[in-house]
């Protein structure tokens, strides 16, 4: 590859996935927005090499693809036909969370979600009705992400705009999703 700011060649180590269980310390590498990142030697400019990518994680049963735009994003559309009928297959599914995300940002925040066990979905629920329940009259942006547990169990949210956390205590009402 070659560097857009000084035309270097540039290597770098490229993932096209990354299974927790065998590789663990990657997982911080994927939530840290550092995989597939190229430096250039010379001018050190850092390259994102946005490529499809596979984040797995078998013992919390989720499976994330990175797509980049115009890939497909129907999960299906690679799994042959008779996979698809076998009963260990339908099994799997049942019990695997898979996800498809188009940014880096997306990726590591639903990688993050599931790390902490809790249900994408209703974290996402939990986002749209902070950001829809501001101020009237304010901006609806997208810059509200899951940033983590914190030790006493509480759910924090990050205003990536640099506005309030918010943060649900544990006990509130929450929503719940069979097979998800």
């Amino acid at each position: 590859m070659s560097c857009p700011e000084c035309n270097a060649r540039v290597e770098f180590e490229h993932w096209e996935s990354v299974t927790t269980t065998l590789d663990p310390e990657m997982l911080r590498v994927v939530l840290e927005g550092r995989i597939n990142l190229a430096t250039c030697g010379k001018c050190e400019l850092s390259i994102y090499v946005d490529t499809p990518f596979l984040l797995s994680s078998p013992e919390n049963h989720y499976m994330i693809w990175f797509m980049t735009e115009g890939m497909p994003s129907e999960l299906d559309d690679d799994v042959p036909e008779f996979f698809k009928s076998a009963p260990k297959y339908q099994e799997y599914r049942q019990k695997t969370r898979m996800r498809v995300v188009r940014n880096r940002r997306d990726l590591a925040e639903k990688a993050l979600i599931f790390e902490s066990g809790l249900d994408d979905r209703v974290i996402e629920y939990v986002k749209a009705t902070l950001r829809f329940s501001r101020q009237p009259g304010r901006k609806h942006s997208d810059s509200l992400v899951f940033a983590g547990r914190l030790p006493d169990g509480k759910i924090w949210f990050d205003d990536l705009e640099g506005e309030e956390l918010a943060i649900m205590p544990p006990g509130a009402p929450t929503l719940t999703f069979p097979n998800c």
